[in-house]
């Protein structure tokens, strides 16, 4: 545990107020809406390290209990207040609301302000104009009348000001919230006055076990904060003790018990946000308990440290393992033929895998034949689906196939290249031409065009810098094809190319290191750090156009271990659930692209702006 940095009296707060007596008991069923704040990167006051891993794992875990989440990191003021605004109409009709924040919290005048990442306050009064009111997230929720609201906040209660001199936020800690709500259950992270420590991993150390507890199918809320005290006191030797105020005297848990009866099979694409808990029985391995679930996944030739598609689902099954005991393994079968690819599913399984990650359409035939001779065990395929040997589709009970927007994730990256370089020309180079590759290269062209015509840009895209390589693995074809094209006037090329991409990466930091401009843009996963050239402190990536390879994996995960595992279903990650967009940091784009793409990926999740995933009068 690391000591070296403590939050002062870190408080999590969570108030429960039902609209129902408060003993009444609340039903399970009902639509579930959920607001995900985390801040870290802090530009006036002192950054936090936990908040953003923390708000982003909250997300994923509320997500696989049936929650539609709204999440939003490292916030400015202007973000904060749309979030809400969203949130605000997302909870019409909801049984259940629920608000968590993590990040600095400061008390000014008795009211409680939530502090986003651009907040400069002088003198106190400049919070109501600089800072979000937690009373006002309050007031969201009671005017939606849900049967159940819970807010969660995970705010410091050292006053991040102090170290300027500014007088602001003299009182110590958070004010009391909650108290007159009917129903009100209050769970701090520590006593008042304490000092809550942080954590020396992913999450801080209340979220942590928060995390580890939440999901626990049958559990009522009020046992979930037992547990979730219990444990903390435990990590800490009673250095931090967490404590209850509850007026609440109604039973719910946010699991039901595992049901007995498994969906129906169906193969229509469903949106992730509009996912229920319905429970499929839990294999073996995981009713024995949690720490029992073994997790394999089994990549490409390219193997985890590809730098894109394994890696982000690699990443994900490496938090699975941090936050619920699930211990991940891997394997790079012997070839991609789905003899072989079964061949080393066999062998996980005979090792005790009874959850496997399979990412990419080489898996298709394998994913069939295994989900048939494992019944016990659950698949999740990645940018594919389990085909029978005809071709005809057939994702089974203990099989989920999950998919992602790539022409959205494409389109952003296209205005965001637009945006911040301006003018000149733009490539593409394609590992094979297949759908997700393709979705990329038409969004790219897509969001190029939108920059054009919308916001004053002026680059162009040729028909011979649109390429395909036919290959994902081949480095040196990648690197001749960029050399081509930079020699050919192009600054900058969106490489979703798999290995082959890397290829594309070494010609341009050559370039970049001799002085010529060679940008990237990235795939799959934030590749900023694959870019960096000379002494480390540039790097030739422009931004990235992400597909959260990583969430997809850590939900299902998630939902397997809860029993809430969506078998037989389609899933589709896209804007609109954020599973697709950009980095949250990007180094190379000015803070006047920043704001600007957040303005736009905000009308492409509300759907004012639509991104076409076929080729239509595109380039190839």
């Amino acid at each position: 545990m690391n000591m070296n940095r403590t939050i002062s009296a870190s408080l999590v707060l969570l108030i429960a107020a039902a609209s129902l007596a408060a003993a009444q008991d609340l039903p399970a069923g009902g639509r579930r809406v959920a607001l995900v704040m985390g801040n870290s990167a802090y530009l006036h006051v002192p950054p936090l390290a936990n908040p953003v891993n923390d708000a982003t794992d909250v997300s994923a875990a509320l997500r696989a209990i049936g929650f539609e989440v709204i999440t939003l990191t490292d916030g400015t003021y202007a973000l904060m207040l749309d979030a809400v605004e969203r949130f605000r109409r997302a909870m019409a009709g909801a049984s259940v609301g629920l608000f968590y924040y993590a990040g600095h919290g400061i008390q000014a005048q008795g009211q409680n302000y939530l502090l986003p990442v651009d907040a400069n306050a002088v003198e106190e009064y400049q919070l109501k104009a600089m800072a979000l009111d937690a009373a006002l997230v309050m007031d969201v929720m009671n005017m939606a009348a849900a049967g159940l609201n819970i807010v969660v906040l995970d705010a410091c209660r050292n006053n991040p000001f102090a170290p300027s001199g500014r007088g602001i936020g003299t009182a110590r800690g958070l004010s009391v919230m909650g108290t007159d709500l009917k129903g009100a259950l209050i769970a701090y992270a520590t006593g008042p006055g304490k000092e809550a420590m942080d954590g020396d991993g992913r999450n801080g150390i209340y979220t942590a076990a928060l995390l580890r507890h939440i999901g626990t199918p049958g559990l009522d809320i009020k046992e979930v904060f037992d547990r979730v005290g219990a444990e903390v006191a435990l990590a800490t030797k009673g250095a931090q003790t967490p404590w209850i105020n509850s007026q609440f005297y109604g039973k719910f848990a946010l699991v039901p018990a595992p049901a007995a009866t498994v969906p129906s099979a169906g193969t229509s694409a469903t949106p992730v946000s509009a996912l229920t808990a319905a429970p499929v029985p839990m294999p073996a391995a995981a009713s024995a308990g949690v720490a029992s679930v073994k997790v394999g996944l089994v990549t490409d030739s390219a193997g985890i440290d590809d730098k894109s598609f394994n890696q982000g689902a690699w990443e994900g099954m490496a938090r699975a393992a941090a936050n619920l005991f699930a211990g991940p393994t891997y394997v790079k079968p012997s070839g991609p033929s789905a003899k072989e690819l079964l061949a080393a599913i066999d062998g996980m399984y005979a090792g005790g895998c009874r959850v496997f990650v399979l990412p990419g359409f080489q898996f298709e035939t394998a994913a069939y034949q295994a989900q048939k001779a494992y019944p016990d065990a659950h698949f999740v395929v990645i940018d594919a689906t389990a085909r029978k040997p005809d071709g005809g589709e057939s994702v089974g009970p203990n099989t989920v196939a999950v998919f992602f927007a790539e022409h959205e994730a494409g389109f952003m990256a296209g205005v965001a290249a637009a945006l911040q370089l301006k003018s000149g020309s733009f490539g593409f180079i394609g590992g094979m031409a297949i759908p997700p590759v393709q979705k990329f290269n038409w969004g790219f062209q897509q969001g190029v065009a939108y920059a054009n015509a919308s916001l004053g840009t002026k680059v162009v895209l040729k028909p011979e810098n649109v390429v395909y390589a036919d290959s994902f693995n081949d480095r040196a074809i990648g690197r001749s094809l960029a050399a081509s094209m930079y020699d050919r006037g192009v600054v900058a090329i969106f490489a979703a190319a798999g290995a082959l991409g890397l290829g594309v990466f070494d010609e341009a930091r050559d370039r970049a290191e001799a002085g010529r401009t060679a940008w990237i843009v990235g795939v799959d996963i934030d590749q900023y750090e694959l870019g960096r050239y000379g002494d480390g402190s540039r790097s030739v990536t422009l931004t990235s156009a992400i597909k959260r390879v990583d969430s997809a994996a850590y939900e299902m995960i998630s939902a397997h271990i809860l029993g809430t595992f969506p078998g037989g279903r389609t899933l589709m990650f896209n804007a609109k659930n954020e599973g697709v967009g950009l980095p949250a940091s990007n180094p190379n784009l000015s803070a006047e692209v920043q704001a600007q793409l957040d303005a736009v990926y905000r009308k492409l999740r509300s759907g004012a702006i639509v991104v076409s995933d076929k080729r239509g009068r595109l380039l190839p």
